[in-house]
């Protein structure tokens, strides 16, 4: 059977091709391979910038609804994270190299027969799309690699939704000279029968083309507008309304917002082919959407953001987030990016929100010289310009502080090798607060302890603030260092923040709190990338806290008794009008 190395050596050599402007050399591989270019179903994806995030957000929002789903995207920003994966899991070695065994055979026979072959690219498509048929995938979603027209993917023929992304000018050699034009081109993928899902558009001439292509080709088009608002927003996510309908997102950026709104029309343009996708999948898989190297924030101390703005339009995305999300910090850029780009408008855009930057050379063929960028980015902000990516973290981080926050941004081909550089730099990637401070910070939590207040604005009788929490806290590691009972304290915090969260679903709709509170509080768990052991150690003590009876551990019980004894009943003046009997109030001070 065919191994690794032989297929990197058969990639490498078809990579020495480049890149050709027809589509008839892989039509003709996958006509030999029996053309699994036409057996799945498709939701297709355009644009010039949010391609990969709102392949992303309908990928999660599918698997949480029990599809099974296949996806495909570039480039392939880091190392370990597969470009070809099926409900969000890496394809499988053993149905990889079976696969290419069967492609690269076929490669060989339309060389003897002296038939024009396929690129690099087409050869991935091809792939994955014989992969997820393998697999037993219900459903596709695939990013087109550049364009439309004449890209890869644009083999498929089975297209149910077509969604495009904002488009801006960008690959102008290839796909046109204005946006109109490359509209046009990315329109390309529209197949008869389709629903078309158009995001808010900056350039009207860009909607202009993908709205007469959908009306020639007799499609449904979607418009998705902006949504109405945005709710709360910080480094671990923001939630928006869309239609009357709240969202929580971890992806950052206003940006992501809409990006947000135009999944959720691919998805409701998906239910109306027939798939079986309720509205509680949607919200989870929005929730859970990862998508990196998009002003991901990748370490805390000190804060560092990795985004792979590399073009005009997503420059002026990276300069808004970063007056949003990092207001009151100097900010240093680290900034290298590719000479076939706007890279002068886009330098402009980008030096003007920083304090201070360091250049360097992408490693990349079609880079700008690191040190013609310093000479542009000098005009707007003191630069410095590094011979390597590590160099340039380095500089970057030499006099970062809690002032402070590091920006690197410019080639998605670079941000591995800040990834890399930041692993050897003083800075702890993903180096998050303990676990108790993440839920604090965590946007759900924030949401549903500003609901209980104001549901208990007026209350009379004890409440379930962000003080009654502390207390149940530090009274339970009180109780267990008294009693000799081992506890975490992070666990013991953790679930004095989160026992009571669901009391504004109690007082909105009769959910028992204990009841909602489980849910809620493993939906924020999940959110902060809580250990599942853990997760469970806490939501058994959110499970016991209201009950007296049944079997308990010495820890449930600790936290039981902490929770009552964290009332004042005995000074309470609405003590009398209080439902509880006087067998659960805390009548009388203890130790």
């Amino acid at each position: 059977m065919t191994d690794k190395i032989q297929v990197g050596e058969f990639m490498k050599r078809v990579s020495e091709k480049g890149m050709v402007m027809t589509l008839e050399p892989v039509r003709e591989m996958c006509r030999l391979l029996g053309n699994p270019q036409s057996r799945i179903p498709c939701v297709h994806i355009a644009g010039t910038n949010g391609k990969g995030s709102v392949l992303s957000m309908i990928s999660s929002c599918l698997k949480e609804a029990g599809v099974r789903v296949g996806s495909f995207f570039s480039p392939q920003v880091f190392e370990d994270e597969p470009s070809i994966t099926v409900n969000g899991v890496p394809v499988d070695d053993d149905t990889f190299l079976s696969v290419m065994e069967q492609i690269m055979n076929i490669y060989a026979e339309m060389e003897t027969s002296g038939k024009e072959t396929p690129t690099a690219f087409e050869i991935e498509t091809v792939c994955a799309l014989m992969c997820f048929e393998r697999l037993g995938c219900d459903i596709t979603v695939v990013e087109c690699g550049m364009g439309g027209l004449n890209d890869a993917t644009n083999i498929i023929d089975s297209n149910i939704v077509c969604v495009f992304t904002p488009i801006a000018l960008d690959h102008t050699s290839f796909l046109g000279q204005t946006v109109a034009e490359i509209a046009e081109n990315k329109a390309g993928i529209i197949r008869s029968g389709c629903t078309v899902v158009c995001a808010e558009q900056d350039a009207m001439e860009a909607m202009g083309a993908i709205s007469w292509k959908a009306r020639e080709a007799g499609c449904p088009l979607v418009y998705c507008s902006a949504p109405e608002n945005i709710i709360a927003f910080g480094l671990d996510g923001q939630s928006f309304e869309y239609k009357r309908e709240d969202y929580t997102i971890k992806l950052l950026g206003s940006h992501q917002c809409r990006n947000a709104a135009a999944a959720i029309e691919a998805v409701s343009a998906l239910r109306d082919k027939g798939f079986r996708i309720p509205d509680e999948a949607v919200k989870k898989g929005l929730e859970k959407a990862v998508w990196h190297g998009r002003f991901e924030c990748i370490s805390r101390d000190p804060l560092v953001i990795l985004d792979g703005a590399h073009n005009v339009q997503g420059a002026k995305a990276l300069a808004d987030a970063i007056e949003s999300h990092l207001i009151g910090k100097k900010i240093t850029l680290v900034f290298g990016i590719l000479a076939d780009k706007q890279y002068r408008e886009a330098a402009e855009i980008l030096a003007s929100k920083a304090d201070r930057i360091v250049t360097f050379t992408p490693p990349n063929p079609r880079a700008l010289n690191g040190e013609e960028l310093c000479d542009i980015c000098g005009k707007y902000a003191p630069t410095v310009y590094a011979e390597s990516v590590e160099k340039a973290m380095e500089l970057a981080l030499a006099d970062a502080d809690s002032t402070t926050a590091v920006c690197a941004a410019g080639s998605l081909y670079s941000l591995n090798e800040v990834r890399k550089a930041l692993n050897t730099e003083k800075a702890t990637v993903n180096d998050e607060p303990d676990l108790a401070n993440k839920i604090v910070k965590n946007l759900v939590f924030i949401m549903k302890m500003a609901d209980i207040r104001r549901l208990e604005r007026d209350r009379i009788f004890c409440g379930h603030d962000i003080s009654h929490c502390m207390d149940v806290a530090r009274l339970t590691m009180l109780i267990c260092a008294e009693e000799g009972i081992k506890a975490d304290a992070d666990v013991v915090y953790s679930a004095a923040l989160l026992h009571d969260i669901g009391r504004s679903e109690e007082y909105v709709n009769g959910t028992p709190h204990d009841t909602a509170g489980i849910e809620i509080a493993a939906r924020i768990l999940m959110q902060v990338e809580c250990p599942p052991e853990t997760s469970r150690e806490i939501i058994r003590l959110i499970a016991g806290h209201s009950r007296s009876g049944g079997k308990k551990t010495v820890l449930e019980d600790a936290f039981y008794r902490a929770d009552k004894q964290s009332r004042l009943c005995f000074a309470c003046p609405a003590r009398d009008e209080c439902r509880w009997d006087d067998s659960k109030k805390n009548l009388k001070i203890r130790r």
